[in-house]
Order: C-alpha cells, then sequence, then structure tokens
C-alpha cells in the first residue's frame, strides 16, 4: 500500500469541522437540557427504530419461511406433475399397446372366419355339387326305370292282348265243336243249336267276340249243310 501524502493530511486537519443543526439550532449552541431532551428523543426513535427493524425482521423470516414452504410445495408439485406425465405416458404406451394388440386379434380372428367361411363355401359346393350329381343320377335311373316300366307294360298288355285273343279263339273254337256235338247227338238243327248256345253261354261270351261266333256258326252251317 503507497505511503499517504504529508500534505494532504494538513489539508484535511485544516479544513473545518461542520457543526450538526437540529431544529435550527446547532448542537453547539444548544443547552445541556435541550441536548437531553434531543438525546431522549433520539433514544426514543432509536427504539422505534429497533421495534420496527425487529417486526420487518420477523416479517421477512415470515416471508423467507413462506417462500421456503411455497418453492418446496412447487417442486413437490412440480415432481408430481412430472410423475403423473410420465404415468400418463407409461398408460398412453400400454393402451397403444393394447390397441395393437386387440388389432392383431381382431385381425387374426377376421382372417379365421374368411377362412371359415371358404371352406363353408367350399364344401357346400362340394356338397351341392354331388347332391346335384346324386339327383342326376337317380332321375337318370327313374327315367330309365320309367321307361323299362313302359316298355315292360306294354309287352304285357301285348301279350295280354295275345292272350285274350287266343282264349277268345279257343271260346270261338269251343263253342263250333259244342255246337256241332249238340247237333250230332240230339239230331237238332242249327237253328236250335244255335239258340240254345246262345241262351247258355250269352253272358259269358265277351260283347266284342259275340260276332265273330256269329260268323263262325255260319261258317259251321255251310260246312254242315254242305256234307
Amino acid at each position: 500500500m503507497p505511503p499517504k501524502k504529508k500534505g494532504g493530511k494538513k489539508k484535511k486537519s485544516a479544513k473545518a469541522k461542520t457543526p450538526t443543526v437540529i431544529d435550527g439550532i446547532s448542537t453547539e449552541e444548544m443547552s445541556k437540557e435541550q441536548l437531553e431532551e434531543h438525546i431522549v428523543r433520539l433514544r426514543e426513535e432509536l427504539d422505534r427504530e429497533r421495534e420496527e427493524r425487529n417486526y420487518f425482521q420477523l416479517e421477512r423470516d415470515k416471508v423467507n419461511t413462506f417462500w421456503e414452504i411455497t418453492k418446496r410445495q412447487l417442486e413437490e408439485k412440480k415432481a408430481d406433475l412430472r410423475n403423473k406425465d410420465r404415468e400418463m405416458e407409461d398408460a398412453e404406451e400400454r393402451h397403444q399397446i393394447e390397441i395393437k394388440v386387440y388389432k392383431q386379434k381382431v385381425k387374426h380372428l377376421l382372417y379365421e372366419h374368411q377362412n371359415n367361411i371358404s371352406e363353408l363355401k367350399a364344401q357346400n359346393t362340394v356338397s351341392l355339387k354331388m347332391t346335384q350329381d346324386e339327383n342326376r343320377a337317380e332321375e337318370s335311373t327313374l327315367r330309365k326305370d320309367k321307361r323299362s316300366l313302359k316298355v315292360e307294360l306294354k309287352e304285357q298288355e301285348l301279350a295280354h292282348e295275345d292272350i285274350i285273343k287266343n282264349l277268345k279263339k279257343v271260346c270261338v273254337i269251343s263253342l263250333i265243336l259244342f255246337m256241332y256235338f249238340l247237333i250230332c247227338m240230339f239230331a237238332l238243327s242249327f237253328e236250335q243249336a244255335e239258340a240254345w248256345i246262345w241262351r247258355a253261354f250269352d253272358d259269358a261270351v265277351p260283347a266284342e267276340s259275340k260276332e265273330l261266333v256269329a260268323y263262325s256258326t255260319r261258317v259251321c252251317q255251310v260246312k254242315l249243310f254242305a256234307n
């Protein structure tokens, strides 16, 4: 530290000291009573200032305490908010994962559903095709059986007609022989024998055979008289 200059010290000491002025009166001019009153007043002001200082210190401490508490609560709220944000992010992530899993399940179920529908359609198509083929085969068989039955029925009708024709011929021949037998055995005339035969067998001879029988009897009459 540089040494102080002597000249500067002399100037400071030589400078006149300014007296303190209180209520327009300097302290050098005050009396003892005035100074004592001033001292008392100053002490009162000092005590008041100390009280106010203490009060403001208490208020400052209260404000600081409140500030610290509020700051701590704010930090706690911020921490809670960060935790809530983290929980929300975790919940959102889980939700997205669940949505993805659900979408995969739905997609898998839709795929299985489509496969089942396709399989059922294929099975139904095959079953319908088989049923149609079976129906066609049965229909063809029934048609063949129907044709066979028609042919058989026709053959039976023809055979029945042949049998009827043969029976008619046998019947007519039997009547003619019987008539010839009556004429020979009982010496009946042809008209008597014919009338007797018609009376006896009128109900038995079919209507369509009567003309044939009549024609046969005429033929028989011609042959008999010719003999």
